[in-house]
Formats: structure tokens, C-alpha cells, sequence
């Protein structure tokens, strides 16, 4: 029995000595555990740096064509920047109202003008500059010719480019100009050059005469014509023609009866061929005459017609955006019915 005991014991002994792991199998668990570890920590790591630095993630995800080369050259940041475009006439006209010492902005200056491609022509520069206060003259005169007491002067240049021209210096044979794209500064150009661009045509300009506020009134008048028969009265040379036409017109008229009684009365009862020739002739050149004098006389009203109705309709917008606050009426509805009225006259 004791020895029956002896044999189980060992044999369980041996069996439990078998079962555990031998010193490789806990090398192998030991790397194996090691290496999950480090592979989490790695994965901690990665997620930790894609939070972080979301673009160098990106970066990193880019193909070779998304990698910025070493050709690409970098850009001025150029967003809030206003741009300015050139309108020289415009600008000239800015730079001399601040000299004459009555500052006027561009904006200010355009408003109510039909500008046109933002390029301001010599006509609306005459129209601006009135507008402000400035008096202008549109010559045609050489660079040597203008004098110095008419200074400064807006020189028309190639490429539909202005200038100011404040002096000459003939000793040294140069200019001082103020130029658009100099802003408010002083340029200083040789005459030889300024001559090359200079196309022959320039502004003489001044500021307009201030009269005494007692005589604004009396001013005011003389200069001042009516808003409708002022300017109907400047069309006046077409309606004279148009008079003069109108009148031989009325006088062709009476060729008709006078054929038909001559003939009758002295080519039928004589038989009178050659008469009835020299007649038909004559009828048939009054006839031209009249279809000609016809044709020009609706030509010449049309136009009249249609300068006077650009003409009042700039007048009376122009009295609408410079009329004063205190003078509005305080119904707008009045307001457009008036000019309503004014539409139906013109």
C-alpha cells in the first residue's frame, strides 16, 4: 500500500513538472508581450500627433504633385488691398482741387456723371470741373507757348493719359508735373521727353470767381436762363431754318393749281406741246424741292428735339442731386410726383 502511495505521488508530481513552461516558451511570451506593448504606445503616439498637427498629417498624405516645389515662388497676400484703376482726367481734377484749396473726393467728384468703361472723357471733365468750382478751356497750343501765368495746366497725353503741369524750368529744360500715379507728389521730367508724349491739347483751368453773397441773387439771375426755354432757345439756328423751309413749303404748294390752270387754259386750247414740256419740268422741280425741303425740315426737328431733351433732362436731375436738404419736400410721393410732371413736359 505505502508503495502504491509512492508511485501516485510521483506520478503526479511528474505530471505537474511537465505541464509547466519551459525557459524558451517564457522568452518567446515575454518578446511576444513587449511587442504589443511598444506597438500600442506607438499607435497612443500617432493618434496623439494627428490631433496635434492636423496639416502635418496632411502633409504627409500629399502625393509628389500636392508637394509645393522648390519653383513655386511665394505671393503677396493681397486680400483688404483696394485697388486703384486709372482715370487720369479724374485724378487730375482731384489733385487740382486740393490746390486750388477745395478738396473734392473722386467719388464726389463722379457722382451724377455718365462715366463711361471708368475712364472720364475731356467733356465730362469740362462738366466735373464746373461742378466743383473750376473753370476751364479746352486749347489746342505747343508746350513752348503756354505762359506761365496760365499755370498749372491739364496736358493731354498719348495713350489717353493726363498730367498737371505746375512750372517750367527753361534754364535746366525741365518740368514739374503732378502725375496721377505719383499721388500728391512732384515729378520732374525733361521737356524733350514731356514733348514726345504731349499730343498738342491741354486745359487751362482756374478757380471760379466767388461773388459777394449780397450779389448772389442778381448773379444768380443774369447767368441763370429758364430750365425749358433756355434751352429751347439754344437749338434757335435750326428753328429758323426749319421756319424758313416750312414757309417754302407752303409756297411749293401752290405750283400744283397753277400747272393744272395753265395747262388747261393755254396748252390744250393751242395745243401748245413744248409749253406743256417747259411746265411738266418746272412742276417736277418744285416737287423735288418740296420732297427735299420736307425730309431736312423732320430731319432738323428730330435733332433739335433730341438735344433738348437730353439737355433738360440732365438740368433738372442735375437741380434734383444738388438741391439742398431743408428744400426737399417731406412726402417723397410729392417729391416723384413733380418730377413725373417735369417728364411729361419735357
Amino acid at each position: 500500500m505505502p508503495d502504491s502511495k509512492n508511485r501516485s505521488h510521483s506520478a503526479a508530481s511528474s505530471h505537474q513538472v511537465s505541464d509547466l513552461p519551459s525557459a524558451s516558451e517564457k522568452n518567446s511570451r515575454l518578446n511576444d508581450s513587449i511587442a504589443a506593448t511598444y506597438d500600442r504606445k506607438e499607435r497612443e503616439k500617432g493618434l496623439i500627433k494627428d490631433a496635434l498637427s492636423p496639416s502635418e498629417s496632411e502633409g504627409a498624405n500629399m502625393t509628389e504633385d500636392d508637394q509645393p516645389t522648390a519653383e513655386q515662388k511665394p505671393q503677396w497676400d493681397l486680400t483688404g488691398q483696394g485697388v486703384d484703376y486709372p482715370n487720369p482726367l479724374l485724378d487730375c481734377l482731384v489733385l487740382l482741387s486740393k490746390f486750388f484749396s477745395n478738396p473734392y473726393t473722386a467719388d464726389a467728384i463722379r457722382a451724377g456723371l455718365p462715366i463711361t468703361d471708368d475712364l472720364m472723357t475731356p467733356d465730362l471733365f469740362k462738366r466735373a470741373a464746373d461742378r466743383i468750382g473750376i473753370s476751364t478751356r479746352f486749347v489746342k497750343r505747343k508746350l513752348p507757348k503756354i505762359s506761365h501765368m496760365v499755370m498749372p495746366v491739364i496736358l493731354l497725353l498719348e495713350n489717353q493719359d493726363a498730367c498737371v503741369l505746375l512750372e517750367i524750368n527753361e534754364k535746366e529744360q525741365t518740368a514739374k508735373l503732378f502725375r496721377a500715379e505719383s499721388g500728391e507728389g512732384e515729378v520732374f521730367i525733361s521737356l524733350a521727353e514731356l514733348e514726345q508724349s504731349y499730343t498738342g491739347y491741354c486745359f487751362f483751368v482756374k478757380p471760379k470767381f466767388r461773388f459777394d453773397e449780397r450779389a448772389q441773387e442778381n448773379q444768380y439771375s443774369k447767368s441763370h436762363k429758364h430750365w425749358f426755354w433756355g434751352t429751347v432757345t439754344r437749338s434757335w439756328r435750326i428753328y429758323r431754318d426749319v421756319f424758313v423751309a416750312s414757309l417754302l413749303i407752303n409756297l411749293f404748294a401752290t405750283a400744283s393749281p397753277l400747272f393744272v390752270m395753265n395747262v388747261y387754259d393755254r396748252v390744250v386750247p393751242n395745243n401748245a406741246f413744248d409749253t406743256l414740256w417747259v411746265l411738266a419740268a418746272g412742276a417736277a422741280g418744285v416737287y423735288l424741292f418740296d420732297f427735299l425741303l420736307r425730309t431736312l425740315r423732320s430731319y432738323f426737328i428730330d435733332i433739335a428735339g433730341k438735344k433738348s431733351d437730353i439737355l433738360i433732362s440732365a438740368n433738372i436731375f442735375a437741380r434734383v442731386n444738388n438741391i439742398k436738404m431743408a428744400s426737399r419736400p417731406r412726402s417723397v410721393g410729392a417729391f416723384a410726383k413733380n418730377l413725373q410732371d417735369f417728364e411729361s413736359i419735357r
